[in-house]
């Protein structure tokens, strides 16, 4: 099925990868240049972002690897400096234009799309959520199902805790979630952020088919895919995730049924292991590009910032400014802190 998704999207050209040389994007690249050598069709170019200075984000010996071995020559790369911070050059352009939008990183699609004007761009979004049963309520059940004489008292009790009835769970994610880390809203609304995630998450399937089902129509995927393709189509270009395509996400429910077929490094293997090297299939790291989008420009703001243009009955904005300060940040903050920025521009540049 992944292959006859990249068929369609190899015969229009020009088509690029977005290769960060994690597992998604590299079983995106390899897949697709099988099937353009087997269809005779023109290859897809890896696109990568490079990021120096920024250890946490660099993959370049895992990139190599890839490119080394499926035999790619023709290689893009982008060099990323302070270009993605999330009110740097790229950002406050989109901001001005419509607004925040979902995902608040989502001007990090323009450095790719930029090489492929007229064409499109095909990334791994989404191998988190669909390749394997990591983020499925059966994980701790498959687990235990597949080992039962090495069940610890730890796994015996997740396991028993995917199957009690939805009041159980319910209070007991609500137990769990309180001690969560959103200390930047006030008490009031950190109660209605867990009590919205304790209903998502009650409400998830335990079959990994009917759970793996529902990834693609999630909001936060049907927004981010909207908005991605609106913004690239105002380039001229087009960007689309193969990985996260109906087709695809219902065939690899049918393969893994109630308990899904493994995790991601089994699941990934099933499907191109005699495509990439296995020190790729089987790698457990992955990159860190916090430091890319919380760069100089929000820190310098941050360092600035008045503590207008947001709810204070919601926030505490004295710790969302140590946040935006701090070594790491809080990815959960990005949108506030555009909001906060964009309330800050003149009326003529917005």
């Amino acid at each position: 099925m992944l292959e006859r998704i990249l068929l369609g999207a190899l015969e229009r050209q020009p088509c690029g990868v977005a290769f960060s040389g994690g597992r998604d994007s590299s079983l995106v690249l390899a897949v697709a240049t099988h099937v353009a050598r087997r269809e005779g069709l023109v290859e897809p170019i890896p696109v990568t972002r490079r990021f120096p200075g920024m250890a946490r984000a660099t993959e370049t010996d895992w990139q190599e690897m890839v490119i080394r071995h499926l035999g790619i020559s023709e290689w893009h790369r982008v060099t990323i400096d302070d270009e993605l911070d999330l009110v740097g050059p790229l950002a406050s352009r989109h901001l001005l234009e419509h607004g925040v939008l979902w995902p608040p990183t989502i001007h990090g699609d323009i450095p790719l799309t930029a090489e492929f004007a007229g064409g499109h761009v095909l990334d791994g979004e989404g191998g988190d959520e669909v390749l394997g049963v990591e983020a499925h309520r059966i994980a701790p059940v498959r687990a235990l199902a597949r080992s039962p004489r090495h069940a610890s008292l730890r796994r015996l009790r997740s396991a028993a805790g995917a199957v009690l009835p939805p009041s159980v769970r319910r209070q007991r994610a609500l137990l769990r979630y309180r001690s969560s880390h959103v200390t930047w809203l006030r008490a009031d609304a950190q109660q209605e952020l867990v009590d919205a995630v304790v209903e998502v998450e009650v409400g998830q399937p335990l079959s990994y088919e009917r759970s793996v089902h529902h990834v693609p129509r999630r909001r936060t995927q049907s927004v981010l895919r909207r908005n991605r393709r609106a913004l690239a189509q105002q380039r001229r270009s087009d960007i689309q995730s193969p990985l996260l395509h109906p087709d695809f996400v219902a065939a690899l429910g049918r393969d893994g049924g109630f308990l899904g077929r493994g995790d991601r490094t089994a699941v990934i293997r099933s499907i191109a292991n005699d495509l990439l090297p296995d020190a790729l299939l089987s790698r457990t790291s992955k990159a860190i590009f916090n430091q890319a989008f919380l760069g100089p420009h929000a820190r310098e703001f941050a360092r600035h910032w008045d503590g207008s243009g947001v709810d204070h009955s919601i926030v505490d904005a004295e710790e969302l400014r140590r946040i935006w300060q701090s070594e790491r940040g809080h990815a959960m903050t990005s949108a506030l802190l555009q909001a906060a920025w964009l309330s800050h521009q003149s009326p003529s540049q917005s």
